[in-house]
Order: structure tokens, then C-alpha cells, then sequence
């Protein structure tokens, strides 16, 4: 059953219109010990000079014959061995393994981190849990599909899809930045004497989310959140409106704008960056997660356009549409998605480096995109007035979530219609969504492939 999205258009549309545990054994000294070394030491052997047609003879690398206590070591399971003395030695261990020498395979399900009625199956240096049906994740801890609370306004997950940030609605237009993981709302404050507040993206490990904070007269200023602490970023002027808008995957690098200008903020302080050339003014950026790439919507003569940071400073992609909004920027840099045009009339489209921009039909609309370059988002029926979540392959081929999640055997609950993929994790396969339940209500949805 479809409903009528022309509640939800205004809203989407977003435009003015995880290391290896080394253990070490003695051989004669059972206690456990540490060790940042090499499983062993290794040598080079040079080859000789050659003569006559032969030429000059290469050189070449390789392990060296064991000598003093290590010569006949017991080590086992790929076990390295370091000299102790001119008598004993220690077995440094593989990963996985444990013992005098190494003989023991460490039991990863011991401590029974499968939760929710998962099976757990030991391998060597690591574990496998066997969910159930409605559980996903590395210690099926999980949904697979969850309605995420009616008062929180979502906005982005971070890179593995466990963790969204956005708002909570308070008073008139007012809200408080939020953060939602593991089934929990956290509300994330105000800054000291604003009035409203708004998450708008996330670092990969979801501990740092920028966003922004106002007061209820002056300027707003952006924002940054690590746990449970709350920072100001310096504006580029004191009186300057700021926005952060991207953050790294390593939350060191955040940008965004400051007045009419982009901004970078890194641990040096704040970077102006300007406006590109022939433009009045910008009001988006994004920033790969590496922080190798910038992408910034800007307005040239009252069209909204959007550039890419080159070493020559910014350049607007070719062919674009009018009136463009830069929607995403796949975490990687290889794909990014924007949509363009006025109230309902509306037009998306796909850049990649290879292909720069390649636009979509009239009726579709780009939302996110994954590192593997998939767009999401969701088809209009102008005649009806309804819409339907959908994901767009690389090349191009559609298909609706609701069929997706039905491959998948997902069971969504009272959920009857899907009406937009609102984000998307780095590897495609968390979707963060908006639809309808039978009653019609209004429910905002994540759903785990």
C-alpha cells in the first residue's frame, strides 16, 4: 500500500525549492610474558658476482638456519622463536594460540559473546556467531530491522551502519542533536546559551558527530560532540554563522561554513577556504573520509552548483542540472550523489571520476550513495503522488527496498510502506529509511541485509 509523500518531499529533498593479542611463552619459564617483536629473526644472504655471459649475480633474502637454543625448538602452530639466554628460548605464539609452545588453540567462544541465542564457532584467532532469524552483527547484537523512536529526526549512520545521529524535536522549530546506537537515544546537549541544536555527521567509529547549535537571536556556530564532552569550532570571524557538515573517519578533519565561505577545521585551527571562483556564496560541503577529497555546493548567479577541490582550487562538475544540492559523497571519494531542480520539479545525478555526471530519470531522486558506488534514495509516482525506497546499481539497475528486504527474509514488522532510503552504510548493505506503518503513521526505519 502506497501513501501519498507530499509530506515527506519538502523534507527529503534538502533544496530551496576493527589488531592481533601476541602471546610468549618460555620454554622453561611458564609465566606469561609480552612482546612487540617478529616471530622471529630474519637474515639476508647476498649473491655472488658473476663472470662471463653470466653478468652480475642478484641478490636474495631468506631464513637463516636456526642457531644457540633455537635449533631444535618446539615451537608449534607457526610459532616464532626468540633466544633467552645461551640455554632457553621463547615461543613467540600465532594469533589464536597459547601455551609453553604454542600448542594450545585459544577457545574465542569461552566467554559465550554471541548474545540474543547465537551459536558460537571457534576459529583459530577469532570466532563466528550463528544468528538467529531477526539478529545481525558480529556478536548478533543487532536488529535486522528496528523503528527507530517516533521523536528522533535522523540524519546519518556512521561507516558500519551501528550507530545514527540527527535531532529530537522540542519547542516550534527548535531541536536537540542526538545520537541513537545499540536501541539507546542519547540526547547530546545544547552549547552553553543556545536554544537549538542539530547533529549532521558522524565519524566511522561514531564517537565524534559535528553538526550545529544557535541561540535563539545571533549567529549559529558549529558544533562538536566526543562523548560526553561539547566544543565550539572557531569561526573564521567572530560574527560569522557557522555550520559543520562532514567529518573524517578519524574525526580530525571537519568541514563546512563559516558566513558565505567553506571552511576546514583540523587540530592547527580553522582553514578559509573561500568560494570558487564566480560564485556568491556556498552552503554545503563534504569530505571523503580519508580527507582526500572536498565537494561543496555553492550558488553562481542564484544557481546552485556544485565543485570538486582541485590543487588549483575548485571546479564545477560539467553537464550538472540547475539548481544542484551535493547529497552524498560515498566515504572512499568514488561516487557521489546530488539533487537538483525547484519545489516538486526535480532532477538527480551521479558523479564518479570515470563517468562525471551521469543524470537520472525525472521521477528519481539520489539520497545516498555506497563506497561500491550504489545509490539510494526513491522513485516519485507524480500521478499518485507516492514514492518507493529504491537502490540503483553502479549501472544503473533499480530495485525497491521492500523487495530487498523480502530476499533477505527480513520480517519489518507493521511497516507496509518504504518510501525512502535516507542514508546507507559504507558497505551497502544498512539502510537508514522512512516509510509508513499500517495505520499510516509515519515511522523512520534501519534495516540490516
Amino acid at each position: 500500500m502506497l501513501r501519498s509523500s507530499a509530506a515527506l518531499l519538502p523534507l527529503l529533498l534538502g533544496v530551496c525549492f576493527a589488531g592481533c593479542s601476541t602471546k610468549d611463552r618460555t620454554f622453561d619459564t611458564p609465566e606469561e610474558s609480552s612482546s612487540g617483536g617478529s616471530a622471529g629473526d630474519k637474515g639476508k644472504s647476498s649473491g655472488g658476482s658473476g663472470s662471463g655471459t653470466g653478468g652480475q649475480g642478484g641478490s636474495h633474502s631468506e631464513e637463516p638456519e636456526p642457531t644457540g637454543p633455537c635449533k631444535d625448538h618446539q615451537c608449534q602452530n607457526g610459532a616464532g622463536c626468540e633466544p633467552d639466554g645461551d640455554e632457553d628460548y621463547t615461543c613467540t605464539c600465532a594469533e589464536g594460540f597459547e601455551g609453553n609452545r604454542c600448542e594450545e588453540d585459544i577457545d574465542e567462544c569461552a566467554d559465550d559473546p554471541c548474545e540474543n541465542g547465537g551459536t558460537c564457532v571457534n576459529q583459530v584467532g577469532d570466532y563466528e556467531c550463528t544468528c538467529p532469524a531477526h539478529w545481525t552483527g558480529k556478536n548478533c547484537h543487532l536488529p535486522r530491522f528496528e523503528v527507530l523512536p517516533e521523536n528522533f529526526i535522523p540524519a546519518k549512520l556512521n561507516a558500519d551502519g551501528t550507530v545514527a545521529i540527527g535531532k529530537i524535536p522540542t519547542t516550534g522549530a527548535n531541536s536537540r542533536a542526538a545520537r541513537y546506537s545499540n536501541g539507546q537515544l542519547r540526547d547530546l546537549g545544547l552549547f552553553s546559551g543556545d536554544s537549538t541544536s542539530e547533529a549532521l555527521a558522524v565519524s566511522s567509529d561514531g564517537e565524534t558527530i559535528v553538526g550545529t547549535g544557535a541561540p535563539t537571536v545571533g549567529a549559529s556556530r558549529a558544533i562538536r560532540w566526543r562523548g560526553t564532552n561539547m566544543v565550539q569550532l572557531p569561526p573564521v570571524n567572530d560574527d560569522d554563522a557557522c555550520r559543520a557538515t562532514s567529518v573524517t573517519a578519524d574525526g580530525q578533519v571537519v568541514v563546512g561554513v563559516c558566513g558565505d565561505r567553506i571552511v576546514r577545521w583540523t587540530t592547527d585551527g580553522v582553514e578559509d577556504l573561500g568560494v570558487p571562483s564566480g560564485t556568491m556564496y556556498c552552503n554545503h560541503a563534504l569530505v571523503s573520509t580519508d580527507g582526500g577529497l572536498l565537494m561543496v555546493t555553492c550558488s553562481q548567479s542564484g544557481d546552485n552548483k556544485v565543485f570538486i577541490e582541485s590543487p588549483d582550487g575548485f571546479s564545477m562538475l560539467a553537464s550538472q542540472p540547475s539548481n544542484c544540492r551535493l547529497q552524498d559523497l560515498a566515504s572512499n571519494g568514488s561516487a557521489a550523489v546530488a539533487l537538483c531542480g525547484l519545489a516538486n520539479t526535480f532532477d538527480s545525478f551521479t558523479w564518479t571520476p570515470a563517468a562525471g555526471v551521469v543524470r537520472s530519470n525525472s521521477s528519481e531522486v539520489y539520497t545516498s550513495v555506497s563506497a561500491a558506488g550504489e545509490a539510494l534514495g526513491y522513485v516519485v509516482d507524480f500521478a499518485s503522488s507516492t514514492q518507493q525506497a529504491v537502490r540503483w546499481s553502479p549501472d544503473g539497475e533499480s530495485q525497491l527496498i521492500v523487495d530487498l528486504l523480502q530476499d533477505a527474509s527480513i520480517d519489518v514488522g507493521e511497516i507496509v510502506d518504504f518510501e525512502a532510503v535516507l542514508d546507507v552504510s559504507d558497505d551497502g548493505k544498512t539502510f537508514l529509511g522512512a516509510g509508513r506503518d499500517g495505520d499510516s503513521e509515519y515511522v523512520r526505519w534501519i534495516a540490516r541485509l
